[in-house]
């Protein structure tokens, strides 16, 4: 093992005594003197030394299913500043232990601090793990010359899991994955934390952002941590199909999940604790099942859509098996040129906290709202806001409500 890193590490030095190399299949214009270039091969690991400012390293190669190639930060973890990232185009690639701090790319050359496979090939089966990404300087508000990603995905059954993202200031998400197709790509996003965005004049800045639409990416949000994050109006944004976000805690945050273009989405055994847009709807065929909702201003928003407007109509909605903490505040949300009332909302086994427990009239709440009467709240942006209060409730002890909702307050006295 020793002599195979070794020999990859001689590669890498008659690499970097080239004056330019032109990868054409990264679709980077060329890669500079100081950059590093790594063949992958099953089962190798390459350690990067501990500290690298404006290299760009670019992975090439694959590892396999049963012994992947891993890139490595040196003992605690290698720090990249300045103008670096990592391109992986290849399959099984592990890397761990990198912290990325204060960097500014090119985003003509590179798209994001990490990328995974490419616009033109994709990369599949990789890991990201352990690493960190934080910037604490200042980008101009509104300059889009100054965007990129801190992770970008092309291809399938990619994972990021246990990293960490503080402070990310200019446009573009900090993850995107990218999805083209109905037979998903199964990307996964799990054990992370997201905190300590502020909100930005352009918005554009999701902690993730999952598709552009048309497509169905199965992709998987799982137990992450979303602290103080108002970097947009749509924390983690789904414009796919398919996509499940699961066990998941929003904290302090702007907002939480914004259901935008894709259908048959999952919100599951989340929590959102002063959030003030939890959830919001668009499309058909989502379930938003055993989630507590503890936020003063809103809990479940739904858009008004139609066919041929900026959102798809709301249709086929099952709410269930969910806690509300304080009130339940149905919006809907209605931009200019969409006018169609959500429909077949179908509430289930859901509870109100406030001074006690009570439970949730069942019903199609699309048709309770084709009924009633909502408080009309003018905005600036031109969204029409309607609120629509309900108030057919009943008393219960349901102990296994009442054991969710105690779990629920010791987690948010421990925080």
């Amino acid at each position: 093992m020793k002599r195979l890193v070794k020999e990859s590490r001689v590669a890498n030095l008659a690499i970097k005594a080239a004056s330019v190399i032109f990868l054409t299949f990264v679709s980077i214009s060329a890669v500079k003197a100081d950059d590093i270039r790594i063949n992958a091969t099953p089962g190798q690991v390459y350690n990067l030394p501990a500290s690298l400012n404006d290299t760009h390293i670019i992975i090439t190669g694959s590892g396999s299913s049963g012994a992947p190639f891993i890139v490595a930060g040196a003992g605690g973890k290698t720090t990249l500043r300045g103008n670096s990232s990592i391109i992986v185009t290849g399959d099984f690639i592990t890397v761990r232990n990198v912290s990325f701090v204060n960097n500014q790319i090119n985003y003509r050359d590179y798209e994001a601090l990490i990328q995974i496979g490419t616009k033109k090939n994709s990369a599949n089966n990789n890991t990201i793990s352990n690493c960190d990404f934080q910037y604490t300087g200042t980008f101009p508000d509104m300059d889009v010359k100054s965007q990129f990603y801190w992770i970008e995905f092309f291809g399938k059954t990619n994972l990021v899991d246990k990293c960490t993202f503080e402070g990310k200031q200019n446009r573009l998400p900090v993850i995107h994955v990218n999805s083209k197709g109905w037979t998903g790509d199964n990307n996964t996003i799990s054990n992370c934390i997201f905190r300590n965005v502020k909100s930005r004049k352009g918005e554009a800045l999701e902690a993730i952002r999952v598709g552009f639409g048309n497509s169905r990416s199965n992709c998987k949000i799982i137990n992450n941590n979303f602290l103080n994050y108002f970097g947009d109006s749509e924390t983690i944004s789904c414009k796919s199909s398919g996509v499940i976000v699961s066990g998941n805690t929003f904290t302090d945050c702007r907002s939480g999940v914004s259901l935008r273009l894709g259908d048959s989405c999952q919100i599951i055994n989340n929590k959102f604790t002063n959030t003030i847009w939890p959830v919001r709807v668009s499309g058909a065929g989502h379930v938003i099942s055993n989630n507590v909702f503890d936020s003063p201003t809103s809990s479940i928003t739904f858009m008004k859509g139609g066919t041929g407007c900026t959102y798809k109509t709301v249709d086929n909605i099952t709410v269930n098996d969910n806690v509300f903490v304080g009130q339940l505040d149905l919006k809907v949300l209605q931009s200019s040129d969409c006018d169609e009332l959500p429909k077949g909302v179908l509430m289930r086994n859901n509870f109100l906290y406030t001074n006690g427990l009570y439970k949730i009239a069942e019903g199609d709440y699309g048709s309770v709202m084709h009924g009633m009467s909502p408080a009309l709240k003018a905005r600036t942006d031109g969204i029409k806001e309607f609120k629509y209060s309900m108030k057919n409730f009943s008393p219960t002890t349901d102990s296994k409500i009442m054991q969710k909702l105690k779990t629920y307050q010791n987690l948010k006295i421990n925080k």
